[in-house]
Order: structure tokens, then C-alpha cells, then sequence
């Protein structure tokens, strides 16, 4: 008897955990502009990234520069 009032006890706990975080974990994150090192930053628009498969699948040839280090 005390193994299965345990029992429940850990799913109810488990399901209230669950029924917190889930909506947390589906709520959007926006990209911090800040990290674009680039002296037209104002006029970069990055909203067709949010959109899925806006970039097809295939190759492409990119720079990444990392603390001045390519």
C-alpha cells in the first residue's frame, strides 16, 4: 500500500514538473543583433532565418572570422 501511494506520489510530482516546462521550453529566442560585427548593422535582416528551409540544402562557401581569426 505504501509502495503504491509512492508511486503516484512520483508520477504526480513528475507530470507538475512536466506541465511547468513545457511551455517554457516552446517559447522563441531571439537573436541578439549585437554579435554582428558589421558597420551596417541596421540594415541587416535576418527574419527569412526564422522562416524553415529558407536555405536549401547543398553546399556553400562561408568566412568565419573568430576573435580576428579566420
Amino acid at each position: 500500500m505504501f509502495f503504491l501511494k509512492r508511486c503516484i506520489g512520483n508520477r504526480l510530482f513528475i507530470s507538475i514538473i512536466l506541465i511547468v516546462l513545457i511551455p517554457r521550453i516552446s517559447i522563441a529566442i531571439e537573436f541578439n543583433m549585437n554579435v554582428i560585427d558589421a558597420l551596417d548593422r541596421d540594415n541587416i535582416d535576418i527574419r527569412h532565418f526564422s522562416n524553415p528551409n529558407f536555405i536549401f540544402p547543398g553546399e556553400y562557401l562561408v568566412d568565419v572570422t573568430l576573435n580576428g581569426n579566420k
